[in-house]
């Protein structure tokens, strides 16, 4: 029998691929796009399915092309050592995205995969980071110099009010690196409270003799 972690390494990245089908899917329709974007006036009105929803959805090809992209390069390494992780990372990240952009921005809608792309982009320098811990050497750098990056980019991106990478998302379609940010405390969160959970104590139970 194999061990558990090489079973885990060798798993196909269902949960990756499933994203990137459904991305694909809802760019293929305009009237998917704008049912599914995050929508000020729709979410208050009841249609909260569009925080999550809205990742999916995208303005241009070019923009699908980045972000897809990216989120497949990233979610294969993420889900070869825990697809529970990434399914987490997911949710959480596209909840705190969507609430940002909501709550702390004027935007009235909202589309893309960045913000949940940032939260894998800063799991995998974390990974990194964690790897000497771990018993690898020589991957600990890598992840400090990628977390830096990160806040460079996102820094220069709300300096200029254009994305660094992804060109024109489309005419009149503003770029929103908060939630890039979002997407990286949203990870962040999760690697801490993973962190916190394997420090607590465990408590056993005293075996009790039967009379």
């Amino acid at each position: 029998m194999k061990p558990r972690g090489d079973r885990a390494r060798g798993r196909a990245p269902i949960v990756t691929g499933a994203i990137a089908a459904l991305a694909l899917a809802a760019d293929a329709f305009e009237p998917l796009r704008d049912a599914l974007q995050l929508d000020r006036a729709a979410v208050s009105a009841g249609e909260w399915w569009r925080v999550f929803t809205a990742h999916l959805v995208h303005y241009s090809g070019t923009h699908l092309a980045w972000d897809l992209g990216m989120l497949v390069g990233l979610a294969v390494v993420l889900e070869q050592r825990s697809r529970r992780r990434l399914l987490l990372l997911v949710g959480v990240s596209a909840a705190a995205v969507s609430g940002t952009i909501l709550l702390f921005t004027s935007f009235d809608t909202y589309r893309g995969l960045s913000g949940i792309d940032a939260a894998l982009f800063v799991a995998v320098a974390l990974e990194l980071i964690r790897a000497p811990k771990s018993g690898t050497t020589g991957w600990s750098w890598l992840g400090w110099a990628a977390l830096l990056g990160f806040l460079l980019k996102v820094l220069a991106e709300a300096w200029n009010g254009a994305p660094l990478f992804a060109g024109e998302m489309a005419a009149g379609v503003r770029n929103a690196p908060v939630a890039h940010a979002a997407g990286a405390l949203a990870a962040l969160v999760v690697r801490l409270t993973e962190a916190h959970g394997q420090t607590l104590p465990v408590r056993s139970t005293p075996a009790v003799e039967n009379p």
